[in-house]
């Protein structure tokens, strides 16, 4: 009931009306730094945020415009970060596609694979729709405004996560390589990893879009 009043009201000490990235920054201020290091968030700008997905990949830490929804791959393999932000990426406008059309993603298999062949059967509309949805998909991420993790716990996430790859059998060398500079710096380690699955993003995602045009276009 505490938790939910101070939700609800602007006057209270602190009220987590402004959310709970801005609450971890004013308790870690004012109070007790390790409160930022509690914060499990994706941080967008300098107020927004979003808790990850439930699943413990990378792909949920990721420096996307959209977070919160599967704008992004969350497969359990590893990947190097700029390979996981290319896929991030295409997943992204895959993803797109189905909202567009109105398909349930747990349908994506069939439906990503046929969704342009029934636009222009059922509608009968010449459109490219991957072309159109790549489009779309680079004007959002033109506002991508990602802000590097804050706390100590999305570092440890990422570092954990990738210690249990290892754990599991994992042999690809870039692993072993990554795991190498979390041991000699876990933050430098974690800013390139975050900064390397950016650029994989913006590969795909960073170029000018074309003009917005109608569907008599």
């Amino acid at each position: 009931m505490k938790l939910l009043e101070r939700v609800l009201d602007p006057n209270a000490q602190p009220t987590f009306l402004v959310g709970a990235r801005e609450v971890a920054k004013k308790l870690g201020h004012f109070e007790d730094p390790a409160f930022i290091d509690r914060l499990i968030a994706n941080g967008f700008g300098s107020r927004g945020w979003m808790v990850p997905n439930q699943y413990w990949v990378p792909g949920m830490l990721s420096p996307m415009p959209v977070m919160g929804k599967y704008y992004e791959y969350y497969g359990d393999d590893f990947l190097p970060p700029r390979d996981l932000g290319r896929i991030n990426a295409e997943r992204m406008v895959q993803e797109l596609i189905l909202d567009n059309l109105g398909f349930c993603r747990f349908h994506r298999e069939w439906a990503e694979e046929l969704g342009g062949q029934l636009v222009a059967e059922h509608f009968q509309l010449d459109t490219d729709v991957r072309a159109h949805h790549l489009n779309l998909a680079k004007r959002i991420n033109s506002r991508n405004a990602s802000a590097f993790w804050e706390g100590e716990g999305m570092v440890e996430l990422l570092q954990t996560y990738l210690l249990r790859k290892r754990e599991s059998g994992e042999k690809r060398p870039e692993l072993g390589a990554w795991l190498d500079r979390f041991e000699a710096g876990r933050w430098d380690a974690a800013r390139d990893f975050w900064y390397e699955i950016r650029k994989g993003v913006d590969e795909l995602l960073g170029d000018r879009p074309a003009p917005r045009t109608t569907v008599s276009d």
